[in-house]
């Protein structure tokens, strides 16, 4: 046994393992920090476009995801909203709050370090550490997880070989699959099974999604985007969300898209097919929409078809119901009904089949992971105990709008303290 037994070692330098190290630490805890990149918070440091959206002032269940959601929620109602802000405040990382649209989801508040910079805010943390004097491995991955008789022996491997490291407590923060450019590679996952636990499986979460036909691309608007899956059958209504869709050349993207791709990808996987459904008119109904269409074709009466939907949509979209729809030579006042009613049908309802989902590459998130039911309520394996698990490793994922940091930092807050 080396004579070096930490009272913790955190098996992940992100941003759950970086807040749980300093919490520890403020305890008094001796804790050294394992990570495989040349740096800690590579991810953290490029989260909100560069700007840090590190939480939000907004916070309800449905905000989230999770096969245990009351366990997960009750961890984030504890430590989250103003416990994050304030914490952060006391690193001296001032904040502010910026509201969403009125379509938004999250419309209560985005909030962003003062100074808007991600790299900033992994500077302080990482100062922090420092000052409290956090041992800091890096270049170096974990192979395995031994259970001793006075705590853990983690063996690990880099350039110099392999070397064993001790601790009474490990906390595993690897992360999930998203992003892998940033490291998050899955290379512990194997040994989280091997303890005993199992990874429900992680999938692409807050992504876009491939669809079979391209249309518009290049085009944002906003709209109302119903997910639909299908399985032996039977529909089932997946989730909806409203805001400001972006067509690509491959399919759809937007928050309302991403917001919905890990319910997607999970039905997917789950054999369904799953068809994305858009209302442009969302605010409107469609017998009102019918009536407006109707009161078009009156004052246009003279205009060619093509000019019946300029002014009243997107280009790219005016010209696609045309083409589709009303063909280009006919007079408006000539347009029939049944085809008037098919505009406004396809501007309520336009469906688009999805063939998938974008991969991790593209993802900002996981949805899955370790089960939420195989942890205590103080995230601690109840098959291994002294083990903790916190952040993204974890079967918890959430919305666009600093969700998925929140739940990073109030689980390192809840393992860090040592459970209430």
């Amino acid at each position: 046994m080396a004579n070096d037994i930490r009272d913790l070692i955190i098996i992940g330098g992100g941003a759950s393992g970086m807040l749980t190290g300093i919490i520890a630490a403020k305890r008094g805890q001796s804790v050294s920090i394992l990570e495989h990149n040349k740096t800690l918070g590579k991810k953290l440091a490029i989260t909100g476009n560069g700007r840090c959206n590190f939480t939000n002032i907004y916070q309800e269940p449905f905000c989230y995801n999770s096969g245990n959601i009351e366990k997960s929620y009750n961890i984030i109602n504890t430590w989250g909203k103003k416990g994050i802000t304030d914490l952060f405040s006391s690193f001296g990382i001032e904040w502010m709050v910026k509201k969403g649209r009125s379509f938004d989801r999250a419309y209560a508040g985005y909030v962003y370090p003062a100074g808007e910079s991600a790299k900033e805010f992994v500077n302080i943390l990482n100062d922090e550490l420092l000052r409290l004097k956090v041992k800091i491995k890096t270049n170096i991955s974990v192979t395995d997880i031994k259970p001793i008789s006075e705590g853990f022996e983690i063996v690990t491997e880099s350039a110099g070989g392999y070397y064993s490291y001790f601790a009474k407590k490990v906390v595993i923060a690897c992360g999930g699959l998203a992003a892998p450019s940033t490291g998050s590679d899955g290379s512990l996952f194997a040994v989280i099974k091997s303890l005993g636990h199992t990874m429900i499986k992680p999938l692409p979460a807050l992504t876009s999604v491939k669809t079979d036909i391209s249309l518009f691309a290049g085009l944002r608007t906003v709209a109302e985007v119903k997910a639909i899956a299908y399985e032996d059958g039977k529909e089932e209504s997946i989730g909806s969300e409203i805001g400001e869709i972006q067509f690509t050349e491959q399919g759809l993207s937007g928050i309302p898209v991403m917001q919905l791709s890990g319910k997607v990808a999970r039905a997917i996987d789950e054999g369904k097919k799953v068809d994305f459904f858009l209302d442009f008119c969302y605010e409107t109904s469609e017998s009102e929409l019918l009536e407006i269409l109707n009161k078009r074709r009156i004052v246009l009466a003279d205009k060619i078809s093509d000019k019946f939907l300029t002014g009243f949509t997107y280009e790219k979209i005016s010209k696609y119901l045309t083409d589709s729809f009303l063909g280009s030579k006919t007079k408006v006042e000539d347009i029939p009904d049944d085809k008037i009613i098919s505009v406004t049908r396809w501007l309520k309802k336009s469906k688009f089949a999805i063939i998938s989902v974008s991969g991790f590459e593209a993802a900002q998130t996981t949805s899955g992971g370790v089960s939420m039911d195989e942890v205590t309520d103080n995230l601690e394996s109840k098959f291994v105990p002294g083990l903790f698990f916190v952040g993204e490793v974890l079967d918890v994922d959430g919305l666009c709008g600093g969700y998925n940091l929140t739940w990073a930092f109030a689980s390192a807050l809840e393992v860090g303290n040592g459970g209430r």
